[in-house]
Parts: structure tokens; sequence; C-alpha cells
């Protein structure tokens, strides 16, 4: 086992603070639920069909990679796994 296995996983960025708070939800949350979308989908498009049932869209970003954006225009990050 290395020292990164023992890391603690990093603390929400100043932005998604702020994104929790104005939006009113829990990151934690939504990155379960879009683990659990991406789990269950059996490819891009039905992953993007369930993000879209949940008024949550998936968008190519030029410095983070991809992103979740809501239909009220907030951003939120996709970590790669």
């Amino acid at each position: 086992m290395g020292h990164n296995d023992l890391a603690a996983p990093p603390s929400p960025s100043c932005a998604m603070v702020n994104y929790e708070r104005r939006a009113g939800v829990d990151s934690a949350a939504l990155k379960g639920m879009v683990q659990e979308f991406w789990a269950v989908s059996d490819g891009l498009s039905r992953f993007e069909r369930a993000l879209e049932d949940r008024s949550l869209f998936l968008a190519k970003c030029d410095r983070r990679g991809q992103v979740v954006l809501s239909y009220e225009g907030e951003v939120c990050v996709l970590a790669r796994a």
C-alpha cells in the first residue's frame, strides 16, 4: 500500500462550495448520482440521457476535460476516476 492510498480525499474547491450554496446541492450526493448513472449506462449516449432526465448536461471544457452543467447554467467538474 503506497502513501497515496492513505491520503484524505481532496477538499471541495471554492467554486464547488459556492455552487453548493447557490444551488442547494450536496456535492457528495451529486457525485454519487453521476457515478450511478455512469455505472448503469451501457454507453455515453445513455449516460447523457440519464443526466438530461435530471436537467443536467455533459459538456466539454477546455481546461478540465468534461463538466456537468445544470439547467440554471451552474458548472460542476467531473473528476476522472
